[in-house]
Order: structure tokens, then C-alpha cells, then sequence
């Protein structure tokens, strides 16, 4: 995987899980949304593992001490207390002052959806079924429902509601609604 797409756990040589593939889908959704790389985590043109953590930290905070002791490399980056030590000054920037392509609404959902997926701790990043139906990534379809006058305000909303495929008369699971029409339940 590209090292600007990598989680830090990836970063820090920690055990990682397919949690990973969340952040770096996150990272690729800002690349695509925003035209420009989330991070560069480069030095002098070379792939830099303390650049991309200061940047990580820069957007995220500092990692909680639950996590870096989690792996062996901490130490060279974070005092005992979690305190950035690296030789590489923090850039100043946060998820609002670099996001540029929205306002309103989209901006809030966009920065919601962001605080999702990039979180220090693996475990509390969401499932990629979670992360399927964020508010976000939903709200064209949201928008087609409204135009249908189905109206549902965020995914929990959907409880009320079955899939139905009029190709097949059974109903659908959510995880086959783009070919689907949502149909009240009575």
C-alpha cells in the first residue's frame, strides 16, 4: 500500500487488521473529494515515517497512551505521556482549515464522515458496512428519496422501511438498496 495512504498502526509496525483498509479508504475518498493528498509524509522527496505521523497528529491530536503502548516504536516519536517528541515540528492544520470543497450541510457530513474513519485506536474506526451507509456517502440517495417523498433523515430512520426488488418478489437485505426500491412497512 502506498505509505500516504497507511494507518498508523501500519506506520508504527503495530498487528493490524482490515481496519486499515477504513483509513485508507478514508484517505483516498479526501484525494478524490479534495484533489490533493490528506498527507505527503515525505522529507527531501523520500517516504518519511515521522513526517506522517506529525501530520497525523496535526489533524487528529495526539494518539491516546493506550495505543502507543501498543507498539515498540512509540518511543521514538511520543514521551511516556503521550507528548510528541519527534525531531519534526506538528504542521498547523486541522480537517476545517484544509477542506475546501463544500460548505453547509455537505461540509458537516464531510467532516463527520472524516472523524469516523480516522481514529487513533483501530477498534474504534467503523466496519466497512458502517462506513457504507455514514450520512455522507448516503446522501445522494437521500436526495433521490426525497424526490420520491420517502423521507428518511439518517440511516437509523431506515428501521421502518424493507427493500424491495420488483425484479424478485422476496424482500432485500440493505446491502443490495441500489438496485432496490424502499417500500413502507404496513
Amino acid at each position: 500500500m502506498p505509505g500516504v495512504y497507511r494507518a498508523p498502526e501500519v506506520t508504527l509496525d503495530m498487528e493490524w487488521d482490515c481496519k486499515v483498509d477504513i483509513w485508507s479508504t478514508g484517505t483516498m475518498i479526501w484525494d478524490l473529494v479534495q484533489d490533493t493528498h490528506l498527507f505527503f509524509a515525505k522529507r527531501e522527496g523520500q517516504l518519511n515515517d515521522e513526517q506522517h505521523l506529525a501530520e497525523i497528529v496535526s489533524l487528529m491530536g495526539p494518539p491516546p497512551p493506550e495505543f502507543l503502548r501498543r507498539s515498540k516504536r512509540s518511543g521514538q516519536f511520543w514521551d511516556e505521556q503521550g507528548n510528541w517528541k519527534g525531531s519534526i515540528p506538528i504542521p498547523e492544520q486541522s480537517f476545517e482549515m484544509r477542506e475546501r470543497e463544500f460548505s453547509d450541510i455537505y461540509r458537516k457530513l464531510f467532516l463527520n464522515f472524516l472523524r469516523r474513519v480516522f481514529r487513533w485506536v483501530p477498534e474504534e474506526r467503523p466496519s466497512a458496512e458502517e462506513l457504507a451507509y455514514d450520512d455522507f456517502l448516503m446522501q445522494r440517495y437521500y436526495r433521490t428519496l426525497k424526490r420520491q417523498r420517502v423521507f428518511i433523515k439518517s440511516r437509523s430512520d431506515m428501521n421502518g422501511f424493507v427493500l424491495y426488488n420488483p425484479d424478485s418478489p422476496t424482500v432485500q437485505t440493505r446491502r443490495t438498496y441500489r438496485t432496490c426500491i424502499l417500500v413502507q412497512k404496513r
